[in-house]
């Protein structure tokens, strides 16, 4: 697509509507988990989802979107390049040697995690733990730890919805996590509330005397 993934394309439109894509993502997850049985994407990040010529948010890479109950419960490789927006129960930590295991299983929980992590992937332009290398950013995962959210994104109102439903993805318990449902919920009313803000903000100017407006 001309537009490339979410990343590629808010580098280039940088007015880019982040609640919208946000909300586009979550219905595409909300889609496979309906299913049944559910079906786990199991790869959602920036690079993973495309953005048509419309503006609609596409999640691609379905080659590892599988049924929770296909999944295997243990192996013994790692694979760095999708560590960084893991669930922390995707790794199974041995007593005799720290994260040489990692535990597969995927479930719709560990999908709503990625998505937080895509969210602040989205919000700060740079990959999850930009820095760390892949085993010290499992580790970080695994002990609870989340990236640093910078105040100046908390002052942008269009941001605060999506700031709190990452937060609620990034519960280190998967039952704590909103399901894809309730996470469309919880979008479709910031992304009301930012509407009905913007359209009284619109009125409130109109009716404001021309010599009071703000230059364009």
């Amino acid at each position: 697509m001309d537009n490339g993934n979410v990343m590629q394309y808010m580098a280039s439109h940088t007015d880019a509507d982040k609640a919208q894509i946000v909300l586009g993502i979550t219905c595409g997850l909300q889609y496979l988990h309906s299913q049944t049985p559910p079906v786990v994407h199991g790869r959602l990040k920036g690079s993973n989802v495309l953005i048509s010529e419309t503006g609609a948010s596409i999640l691609c890479d379905y080659g590892q979107a599988r049924f929770p109950d296909e999944m295997p419960t243990l192996r013994t490789d790692f694979a760095p390049e999708w560590v960084r927006w893991s669930a922390p129960e995707h790794f199974a930590v041995t007593s005799a040697n720290r994260g040489m295991e990692y535990d597969t299983v995927r479930l719709p929980s560990s999908d709503i995690f990625s998505l937080g992590m895509t969210i602040y992937e989205m919000l700060s332009g740079n990959e999850p733990f930009a820095g760390k290398k892949s085993r010290a950013t499992r580790d970080a995962i695994q002990d609870g730890e989340r990236p640093d959210i910078p105040q100046e994104w908390r002052r942008d109102e269009r941001n605060l919805g999506i700031i709190h439903l990452m937060e609620e993805c990034w519960s280190h318990q998967p039952e704590q996590r909103p399901n894809s449902g309730q996470a469309l919920d919880l979008l479709k009313s910031a992304v009301e509330c930012q509407s009905t803000a913007k359209h009284y903000s619109i009125r409130a100017l109109q009716g404001t005397p021309r010599s009071c407006r703000p230059s364009t």
